[in-house]
C-alpha cells in the first residue's frame, strides 16, 4: 500500500518524506522544519507554501508560525495544543479554526 508522502531537495538530491511521520511544521526563518518522532528536516519555503502543496486537512495551522499533524493531535487548550508529547502554541486568530476542524461530542 502506498503512504502519502512528498519529496524535499537536499543538496542535489531528492528525499521521500512519509506524511504519516510528520508531527508538526515550524517555521525558522526563510525555512520550514519538519518535525517527527525521531528525526527533523529542514526545508526552505514558507510555511504557506508547504501547506499548499501538502494534502488539505492533514496538517491544521495553530499559529503564524506552526501547523500540527491532525492524526497526532492529543489535546486542544485555548492557548497551546499538544501534538505526541509535544506543546505547540495556538493564537486567538486560529483556535476557531482549530475547533471547526476537530469532530467534538458533547458539550
Amino acid at each position: 500500500m502506498n503512504k502519502p508522502s512528498f519529496f524535499y531537495w537536499d543538496d542535489r538530491k531528492l528525499i521521500k518524506i512519509q506524511l504519516d511521520d510528520i508531527l508538526l511544521i515550524k517555521t525558522e526563518g526563510n525555512y520550514i522544519r519538519f518535525y517527527a518522532m525521531e528525526f527533523s528536516y529542514m526545508v526552505r519555503t514558507s510555511l504557506d507554501k508547504a501547506l499548499a502543496v501538502l494534502p488539505e486537512n492533514l496538517f491544521i495551522r495553530t499559529h503564524k508560525c506552526f501547523a500540527v499533524a491532525a492524526a497526532h493531535l492529543v489535546e486542544v487548550d485555548r492557548d497551546e495544543v499538544k501534538v505526541g508529547n509535544v506543546n505547540v502554541p495556538i493564537s486567538k486568530y486560529y483556535y476557531p479554526k482549530v475547533i471547526s476542524i476537530l469532530n467534538i461530542i458533547g458539550r
